[in-house]
């Protein structure tokens, strides 16, 4: 016991910690790892005490590769018997330059001892490197290394060795289990391992990771649209001075243009976390486009008069619901790519054609399309629940028949309309360009 006591008596190597730094995208991930390993060998020169990021890895598995997003990464850190001073640093490369961030922790100090930021040219590298070395040695001799605290009597000594016993064993008593949460027996094999490392509370662990599982989503959506969201109904008659009417001309169809402007909103469950079912529902705003004319005949070779009026286009909505289901491609990280595929509702009003003196025009119901739906987009998710996203879906529509109706009367054979337009195509097909943002909650 007495060698115990004369063993916590002896000052403690003055360690300079040196976890990863931290890339701010994976395209980053190189120059860190530069970065990182050119300071440690340059605090190594000046005989400086280091813990590399290897090493700090294997004893902090679970915050110490990305402690510059952990505020509870310094202090945990800095509780390593002989830790005095700490270097946090991440790094952005943009363009031929890098956007670098370093903060000094020392021992027993909630904030950081001094914060530098700095964007370098590759010219400055090295020089900045050695900088930040030598700071690190500065700091280091500056930092008390000894406890203004008495030194501990040994009956003191054994009992918080006991309590520290006592710690280790209730901690090892209530190990993580896959069993904390039925969300992560869904989980890949290096999640769940991940998690059973890990000191946080599961709920506190998924959003960190932010996987979806078990989110309930709204989402807002913003987007435009192309191919069959442009509605014409065209129609002429033919009639004779007496009025009888000889033809009837009709053509309605949505036609092939764009854009049209969706916004809509969308609630959401992901049961799984590559899964996820929603159900949209929205208006799409698009444009109405109404011609009428007319054509009286004297004899079936003689037009004594005719008139033809294209009204400019209207704004007109359209409901829009759709049930999806996303599939994800990875499971947790700021970015996640997936595929979509569901249903197509479009619910449209009709044509109240206005009639002139002499001629009564036919109207056109409403009617609803139904469609198949297919995609692909990209959701951003933060740490915390706001998140945004992009995506382009597809909708093949199964029933946006043309209707088309051209009828002379047979007591008048040999009469026709002779000003009968050109009729457009449609392919039944639509794409969107959406964006938007989500809120997840657990």
């Amino acid at each position: 016991m007495l060698g115990l006591f004369s063993f916590l008596s002896v000052a403690t190597a003055n360690d300079v910690l040196l976890p990863h730094f931290t890339p701010s995208s994976l395209d980053d991930i190189g120059a860190a790892e530069r970065f990182e390993q050119a300071l440690y060998t340059e605090i190594n020169n000046l005989n400086v005490s280091v813990v590399s990021p290897q090493t700090l890895d294997q004893e902090f598995p679970n915050i110490a590769t990305s402690c510059a997003d952990t505020p509870t990464c310094p202090p945990e850190l800095l509780s390593r018997q002989g830790a005095t001073l700490l270097i946090v640093g991440s790094i952005e490369v943009d363009g031929g330059s890098y956007n670098v961030l370093v903060r000094f922790y020392g021992k027993n100090d909630n904030s950081p001892l001094e914060v530098r930021a700095k964007t370098i040219a590759e010219s400055e590298f090295s020089s900045f490197v050695s900088e930040i070395a030598q700071d690190a040695a500065v700091f280091l001799e500056l930092i008390p290394t000894h406890s203004s605290k008495p030194v501990p009597t040994e009956t003191e000594v054994v009992t918080q060795t006991q309590v520290v016993i006592k710690e280790v064993e209730t901690k090892e008593q209530k190990p993580h289990s896959l069993n904390d949460d039925p969300r992560l027996r869904k989980l890949p094999k290096k999640l769940r391992d991940d998690y059973l490392q890990s000191p946080k509370p599961v709920d506190e662990w998924m959003q960190m990771q932010r996987i979806r599982a078990g989110n309930v989503l709204v989402e807002t959506h913003l987007g435009v649209s192309f191919g069959d969201v442009i509605r014409r109904y065209d129609t002429r008659l033919g009639f004779m001075p007496n009025k009888d009417i000889y033809g009837i001309y009709e053509y309605d169809a949505f036609i092939t243009g764009g854009p049209a402007v969706n916004l809509g909103v969308s609630i959401g469950y992901a049961p799984l976390w590559w899964l996820e079912l929603s159900i949209y529902g929205g208006v799409l705003i698009y444009n109405k486009e109404l011609n009428v004319g007319w054509e009286q005949r004297e004899n079936s070779e003689t037009v004594i008069d005719s008139y033809e009026f294209i009204h400019p286009p209207s704004t007109a909505s359209a409901g829009d619901i759709e049930p999806k289901v996303r599939i994800y491609m990875v499971p947790n990280g700021p970015v996640k790519p997936y595929v979509l595929a569901g249903g197509f509702i479009r619910i449209y009003d009709g044509y109240t054609v206005p009639d002139s003196q002499d001629v009564n025009y036919s109207n056109r119901p409403e009617g609803v399309h139904f469609g198949a739906m297919g995609g692909a987009g990209l959701a951003f998710d933060s740490q915390s629940p706001v998140g945004v996203f992009l995506e382009i879906p597809y909708v093949f529509l199964f029933n946006n028949a043309v209707f088309s109706k051209y009828e002379i009367s047979p007591q008048l054979d040999g009469y026709q309309i002779s000003n009968i337009p050109t009729e457009p195509s449609n392919t039944n097909q639509i794409v969107s360009f959406k964006v938007g943002m989500s809120l997840r909650f657990q």
